[in-house]
């Protein structure tokens, strides 16, 4: 499972958690601090995946879908908003990133940009907070979260794809997607 290094940095224990299913532990398997991103396995094979998309040409202004746990501690739902990608490089030009404009939350980090067809185009990352900038958030782009897991030696080819060849709306989207989305909570 892929996650923000600042999420797990200095946590002494890694836990997952979804609504109907039994909390898991979870070890911190890699951490690539340069573009905020680590991967967390569970003992057990979790039920589906979201998967990374493959190839995208031209993401532009492309429609994203966002679903996560922004401020778990004041609620544990999962919450769905929508923008679009607004910029191919991250602050200050960074090529590991790009910039969209759906509204996030502390708490946000981790969750996953998604095309209407369901795949992952990014990793939510951080906002520039700024009194004159509004939805300036970047994402890790997929290129690198693909070479993240490749380079753990995972495989994501023997489980529950959820790629979608038809584009879905977003009430579709969320719900295709909601069994592939964990809490990550750190304690100590």
């Amino acid at each position: 499972m892929l996650t923000c290094y600042h999420v797990i940095e200095s946590a002494a224990m890694v836990g997952i958690r979804q609504q109907g299913q039994p909390d898991r532990e979870a070890q911190v398997v890699l951490n690539d601090i340069g573009s905020d991103s680590a991967i967390i396995r569970v003992s057990d094979p979790l039920p589906s995946y979201l998967p990374l998309a493959q190839q995208c040409v031209d993401i532009l202004s492309e429609t994203i879908t966002t679903l996560g746990f922004p401020l778990s501690g004041l609620s544990s739902q999962l919450q769905v908003t929508q923008g679009c990608i607004s910029g191919l490089t991250g602050f200050n030009n960074d090529i590991r990133h790009i910039q969209f404009t759906a509204p996030i939350q502390p708490g946000s980090s981790g969750s996953p940009l998604l095309l209407p067809t369901g795949e992952v185009v990014g990793m939510v990352t951080s906002s520039l907070v700024h009194e004159h900038a509004q939805n300036m958030n970047y994402a890790v782009k997929f290129q690198l979260l693909s070479a993240l897991l490749a380079s753990a030696g995972i495989s994501l080819k023997n489980t529950t794809d959820l790629t979608s060849a038809t584009p879905l709306t977003t009430p579709q989207l969320s719900k295709q997607s909601r069994s592939a989305l964990w809490l990550v909570g750190c304690q100590g």
